[in-house]
């Protein structure tokens, strides 16, 4: 019995022995089950927790291209990090205020300047016009070299102090020297290019004040530069005339007048605050910088929906105007002489007439623009432009009626004609503009919208610089002088006329602004046709200028 009990007591040892070991194995079972579930359950956080960080990233990229690129620059600090102060938002509207006054309080004297200190005839003048227009082209030049050096750490007060300097010393010296065309075109280049200069700057303050604007006060900033320009503006031109009429004053004691309204402008910067940078970029990485800008421009000229609609805008601006011409038609005296070829006699308005007829073209552009935007944005450009340069057209060849003295058989006296000329001329220039203004805009590609948005507006400009010099020719070919408006008529019919050259390009250009982005056509002619009318079309007409203006004998 007791071997039995011992074999019995054997095999339940055995058995225990097997179920410990079933146990154990059953248990390093579960725990190898248990362990695979929490590596798995560990890697599923791990993807969700990658997954957040990836949607956190992204996040964190929107928001962080949402910053200026002033602010994620480590070498970027600033006097006022928490927006512009009061005093700024109001330095910077008086700025433009200023700047409105002072730019034409010479309007009236300077083209009297030409007239009667330096007796050039309208198509010299014109000439003059086109060399001081070409400074404009220099915008994207300061633009860029505001952006890339910063004087003593600032990028736009020394650069806006240069500027408004630049126009006080040429003032200055524009009336104290001696007239000669010579000199005289070479101070007005100047004060002109000065007031480029203070232009870029006085935008770029601008933008860059408007980045802390949120909600309903978005916007308030350019509103309130744009409303102040213009009320200076209008002032300016009214101060101009007035003094010249009623302050018995030369032309050249306004221009020193203006020289030293500029001075008021030069505090005014001074107060200024202005964000600090250091130099950030080398030579190699400017190299580099300017080379990729000059591709993209190059390639964006390659697509169709860009050149096409830029041939419309050279070729708009290509047209020749009687301006000059009829400026001096109305500023003429006739006593200067007893009798007047073809007798058409000048209007000799005074100084304030003049200066009313540029307030309204001023309030005629602001009409325009009211226009266009509550009531002609939605029609066709095509339709719109084909009226508009047609009406255009009709009203430019209406100042036929003031040339012959039509209305005064009328009874309307010459200057309230004027008037109403003036101002349904430049309601009309305005309505063809803002949507040409739009389109530019609009066809720039993203990425590369500054670059592409200045050459657009540069060949603009090129194309009214070309025009000019049409005009001068036209005008001299006419033999319209300060002593013979005789010719002024049949300059007026031809150059009105044809505006309507620009019709046949009118195909050239989107429907509407809402397809202005469409279309991914490319030909490599469009840079060429482009590049040759930019470079071409400046260097033809300043060389036009030059060549007529030194063969001209300066008043003695």
């Amino acid at each position: 019995n007791s071997e039995g009990e011992e074999a019995e007591n054997n095999i339940d040892v055995i058995k225990t022995s097997f179920e410990v070991e079933s146990a154990t194995v059953k248990n390093k079972s579960k725990t190898k089950k248990r362990k695979e579930k929490k590596n798995e359950s560990n890697n599923d956080d791990d993807d969700d927790h990658n997954n957040n960080n990836n949607i956190t990233n992204t996040v964190n990229e929107e928001e962080e291209a949402l910053i200026p690129k002033e602010k994620k620059d480590p070498n970027y600090f600033s006097d006022n990090n928490s927006g512009p102060t009061k005093l700024q938002l109001f330095l910077i509207p008086a700025i433009h205020f200023v700047v409105g006054i002072s730019n034409n309080i010479p309007g009236v004297a300077n083209r009297r300047y030409l007239i009667e200190d330096l007796q050039t005839s309208p198509s010299t003048q014109a000439m003059i016009g086109v060399l001081t227009g070409v400074t404009w082209n220099f915008k994207l030049f300061w633009a860029f070299l505001s952006d890339t050096f910063p004087i003593l750490g600032r990028r736009r007060k020394p650069y806006l102090i240069f500027g408004v300097f630049l126009q006080t010393i040429s003032w200055m010296m524009l009336g104290s020297i001696q007239p000669n065309i010579a000199n005289s075109t070479s101070l007005m280049f100047s004060a002109t290019m000065g007031q480029v200069l203070v232009g870029v700057m006085c935008d770029t303050l601008v933008v860059e004040n408007m980045q802390h604007e949120t909600g309903e006060k978005t916007g308030d900033l350019q509103s309130n530069c744009w409303i102040m320009l213009n009320i200076g503006t209008l002032i300016g031109m009214l101060i101009g005339g007035w003094t010249l009429e009623y302050a018995s004053l030369t032309n050249r004691e306004m221009f020193q007048i203006n020289s030293l309204a500029k001075l008021i402008l030069l505090f005014l910067c001074f107060l200024l605050n202005d964000t600090k940078r250091k130099v950030v970029e080398s030579l190699a990485e400017l190299r580099q910088s300017a080379k990729e800008r000059i591709l993209e421009v190059w390639h964006s000229m390659q697509e169709e929906r860009i050149w096409k609609p830029v041939i419309f805008i050279f070729v708009l601006g290509l047209c020749p105007s009687n301006h000059d011409a009829f400026v001096n038609f109305l500023l003429g005296d006739p006593s200067t002489r007893t009798e007047w070829p073809g007798d058409v006699k000048p209007l000799k308005f005074t100084d304030s007439q003049f200066a009313y007829l540029m307030c309204i073209g001023t309030l005629g552009s602001a009409l325009g623009a009211f226009l266009y935007k509550n009531h002609l944005r939605k029609i066709s450009w095509h339709a719109l432009f084909a009226v508009t340069i047609t009406i255009s057209c009709a009203f430019s060849a209406s100042q036929l009626i003031l040339i012959y003295g039509i209305n005064r058989q009328w009874g309307i006296p010459d200057i309230w004609f004027a008037l109403g000329d003036e101002t349904i001329n430049d309601v009309m220039g305005f309505i063809i503009s803002m949507p040409i203004l739009v389109l530019m805009s609009k066809i720039c590609p993203l990425g590369a919208e500054s670059s592409v948005y200045a050459l657009l507006t540069s060949l603009q400009m090129v194309g009214g610089s070309v025009g000019g010099t049409f005009s001068a020719y036209a005008t001299s070919g006419f033999k319209v002088n300060l002593d013979n408006f005789s010719g002024l008529a049949n300059l007026t019919i031809m150059t009105s006329f044809l505006k309507l050259t620009a019709l046949p390009f009118i195909p050239l250009l989107p429907k509407n602004a809402d397809v202005a982005r469409s279309g991914a056509k490319k030909s490599i002619w469009g840079s060429i046709v482009l590049s040759t009318a930019l470079f071409c079309g400046l260097g033809w007409s300043i060389g036009a200028s030059i060549h007529k203006l030194s063969h001209v004998n300066s008043p003695s």
